[in-house]
């Protein structure tokens, strides 16, 4: 068959099966963010409460597991499934994640519907493959198993493969970690993370939200590190939520609700978010402010910026500005800044439970050149700290490349060479008290995957020292 037959055509428009395909399939584009696509999806196909579940199920589900589920797939195919039309690859691969996983599905159903959905995408000369492969599969059960590897691994490549996760990625926390440690982290990786939302505390409180929330069939906990964060199971989506549109709440995983705390800031500063899209840890600035001050949110990629402004225009705070800005390059006035955040843009290891696409779409180069990329922005932003002021770097990585070594470089610099490490279990208040414990010997913040129910993230802060003849505040 030429590979012009085999060339994807227009899909019919289907239910929750075909809208998870399409979002599998986009998963696969460098840089793609499979929750934002989803929440496009869902306004737009208008699938009902259960066949949204359906469609996160299925598309999570299938990108948690693609290691395992291609290492199984690949048992019964004669060629290489890297041979395949990338769509025909989803297509099993969905219907193995069905197979192998749900007890939702009937085997023959998930067959029955694979094979429609590669006649429907113009793949009818291969669903007899599709059809073959994936009954080959219900026939053999027990050489796969269903469900997450419960037993010992002995390796690094053995834990990747038990685990669906690249073995480059695995070696890494191997060598750093632990053969122990590392299993936490992936199997950390491959449960769902419940939605964390922080409440605005200009409008709302913990209380006042989980009685509305509740009211509304939603499961609600109380976080583990913070007292203004809830884990919410169950319900409809976000925007449909009790007090989304009155500005109640803003979607924010603990360890990230944990960031603004540790600025220390305080009603009438100015800061500078110098890295600010799309906006949660500006607005919960503003909120700790009081909305007293100002916040300069700024970002290099507009779109990030609208969702600043959309944010901060929701949640009802005014000292927000969105500003579209290089943090690396000038154009913010040195030195008159109470405090700066430099939440850098890094390699996203630490948030693999809320965006496994990210495990396939990541390469190791690619944290060696955010690590470049890190330092830049730290030693640009730095100067926009007034003497006496703060400046906090924060990543959702534990990798050496983004964490330490960028805190080691900053403080060898030029730049850093007019700041002193200013330990964070001195920031750390009773709000978020649970929180010290992630406070390491040298005074940074650090929590893995899989240690505090949160995702990983990392944080280091400094302050300028004053010139030559004045004490610091």
């Amino acid at each position: 068959m030429s590979r012009e037959t085999l060339q994807r055509r227009p899909a019919k428009k289907g239910g929750p099966r075909d809208v998870a395909l399409e979002l599998i399939g986009e998963a696969e584009r460098p840089g793609a963010r499979v929750d934002d696509r989803l929440r496009t999806y869902e306004d737009r196909v208008g699938l009902n409460r259960r066949d949204r579940a359906f469609v996160r199920e299925l598309t999570y589900g299938t990108l948690r597991w693609r290691g395992r589920l291609d290492r199984a797939l690949s048992k019964h195919l004669t060629g290489r499934a890297a041979d395949l039309p990338p769509a025909v690859r989803n297509i099993l691969r969905l219907a193995a994640y069905q197979i192998l996983f749900t007890d939702r599905v009937p085997d023959w159903a998930a067959v029955d519907e694979a094979v429609q959905q590669a006649r429907r995408r113009g793949f009818g000369g291969l669903t007899g493959l599709v059809n073959g492969v994936l009954r080959h599969l219900v026939r053999e059960p027990e050489s796969w198993g269903s469900g997450p590897q419960a037993g010992p691994v002995e390796d690094a490549a053995a834990l990747a493969a038990a685990e669906s996760h690249p073995e480059w990625m695995v070696r890494r926390w191997v060598g750093r970690w632990g053969l122990d440690a590392a299993a936490r982290v992936c199997r950390a990786n491959n449960k769902p993370g419940p939605l964390a939302v922080r409440v605005n505390g200009c409008r709302a409180t913990p209380q006042t939200l989980s009685e509305a929330l509740r009211g509304a069939g939603v499961e609600v906990t109380p976080g583990a590190l913070s007292a203004e964060v809830l884990l919410l199971r169950g319900g409809p989506p976000v925007r449909e939520l009790p007090g989304f549109r009155e500005g109640w709440f803003a979607v924010q995983d603990e360890a990230a609700a944990l960031m603004a705390h540790l600025m220390g800031v305080r009603p009438g500063e100015r800061i500078w978010d110098a890295c600010a899209g799309p906006g949660g840890k500006s607005v919960h600035l503003a909120e700790l402010m009081e909305d007293e001050g100002l916040i300069l949110a700024t970002d290099t990629h507009a779109r990030r910026l609208s969702r600043v402004a959309e944010s901060a225009g929701r949640m009802g705070l005014r000292s927000v500005c969105p500003v579209r800005a290089d943090a690396t390059g000038g154009g913010v006035r040195d030195g008159i800044f109470d405090a700066v955040l430099v939440d850098a843009p890094c390699s996203g290891l630490g948030v693999l439970r809320r965006h496994p696409e990210a495990k396939w779409n990541k390469a190791e180069g690619d944290i060696l050149r955010l690590g470049q990329l890190e330092r830049a922005l730290l030693r640009g932003a730095s100067r926009g700290v007034r003497p006496g002021g703060r400046l906090l770097y924060c990543v959702c990585s534990n990798e050496e490349e983004e964490t330490w070594e960028v805190v080691g470089s900053f403080e060898a610099s030029a730049e850093g060479a007019g700041f002193q490490r200013d330990p964070l279990s001195d920031q750390v208040t009773d709000r978020i008290a649970s929180a010290r414990r992630f406070v390491d010997p040298d005074g940074c913040f650090s929590i893995r995957p899989g240690d505090g129910g949160t995702d990983g993230f990392f944080a280091a802060r400094w302050r300028r020292k004053p010139p030559a003849g004045r004490r610091s505040e």
